[in-house]
This record gives structure tokens, C-alpha cells and sequence, in this order.
């Protein structure tokens, strides 16, 4: 049963959102390429920054207690400080064909892995997908994880192994758990 409604009005339409497991407050991009900061419990909404070119903002997440990661269309990925909501690095992926569809983060190794798809074939209606693995660090990509097995492509994934490991599960209804050594 509905028991009210708060609105809150941003500067253009809500492109992609991330919020806390208890829904209380997030984050917010729209399509001009702004970020919000969303307190729902107060009902209060605060403009934090203006990024990617006013381009549309494919990915936004709070990333680790020191970032929070955005990805656009304009192919850039971006780290911002969480306290003083300076840019702190970015990284450009150059081909429009690849979209950022998730972004998870590895404090402790100062890296960030970035799911992307691309779509390479109008015959073919899947995308073909990577993880593409970013040093903040010293500001280098450091390489590219694919599936070692033919036409398998990466729907999500999530870090494990205290950030030695990934289980991604694939668009072929299969799980698969990587093992990572060594970042670099």
C-alpha cells in the first residue's frame, strides 16, 4: 500500500541511478551529464558535479569509499574524490562501439575492472563482451579478460576472493569463477 509520494526534480531525465541496499540515499546521472546525490529519507537532492561533455552517462557507481566511477558515451571513464568531488583520473576507450555496463573496484590493488559490450556484427544480436582492467594508481590500463572459450560472452561479474578472483556468469546461462595472480 502506497503511503505518500515526495517528488524531487533534477535538471533532465534520470539516465542511470545507484543506490544503498536500504534505498535511503544515491546517486543519480542524467542525461545532460550531471550527477546528484539523492537523500530520499529528507527528501533532498544535491547537484555534485557535471561531467563527460553533457553526454549521456552509461555507468555511475559509488565505487570504493575513496571514488565514485562514471563511464559515458563521450568513451571516457572517470574517477572522482569522494570528499572534494575533484576528477582524479580518467581513462578513454576511444571505440564508440563499446558500451560500460558495470564497474567494480579493488581498493587495496588501486584498480578497476570495467565490464564493457560491443556490438561488432549487425547479423548477430549479442554484444561481444570484456572486462578491461584499469591501475588508478599509475594512471595505465593494464589489459583485457575475456572467457577462454569460444562466443562466450560476460553478462556480469563480481570481484571475490578478497580481489583475487572473479565469477562471472555469461549470456550462455554459465557461471565461471577466474583466478587472478597477479594484476599486472
Amino acid at each position: 500500500t502506497q503511503t505518500g509520494c515526495d517528488v524531487l526534480l533534477l535538471d533532465s531525465q534520470i539516465r542511470v541511478c545507484d543506490f544503498t541496499a536500504d534505498g535511503k540515499e544515491g546517486l543519480v546521472s542524467t542525461r545532460k551529464g550531471s550527477i546528484y546525490y539523492v537523500d530520499i529519507e529528507n527528501s533532498n537532492s544535491l547537484k555534485i558535479v557535471s561531467c563527460h561533455m553533457n553526454e549521456k552517462i552509461n555507468y555511475i557507481s559509488g565505487g570504493d569509499e575513496r571514488h565514485l566511477l562514471t563511464a559515458g558515451n563521450d568513451s571516457c571513464l572517470k574517477g572522482w574524490d569522494y570528499l572534494s568531488l575533484d576528477e582524479k583520473f580518467e581513462f578513454y576507450y576511444y571505440d564508440q562501439r563499446q558500451i560500460p555496463q558495470k564497474i567494480e573496484s579493488i581498493p587495496d590493488e588501486n584498480i578497476i575492472l570495467v565490464l564493457f559490450s560491443e556490438k561488432t556484427d549487425k547479423e548477430d544480436p549479442s554484444p561481444t563482451t570484456f572486462i578491461r582492467v584499469y591501475d588508478i594508481l599509475n594512471l595505465k590500463p593494464l589489459g583485457k579478460i575475456t572467457i577462454p572459450e569460444y562466443n562466450v560472452n560476460i553478462s556480469s561479474f563480481k570481484v571475490i576472493f578478497n580481489g583475487k578472483g572473479i565469477v562471472a556468469s555469461t549470456y550462455q546461462n554459465k557461471i565461471y569463477v577466474l583466478t587472478i595472480e597477479n594484476w599486472n
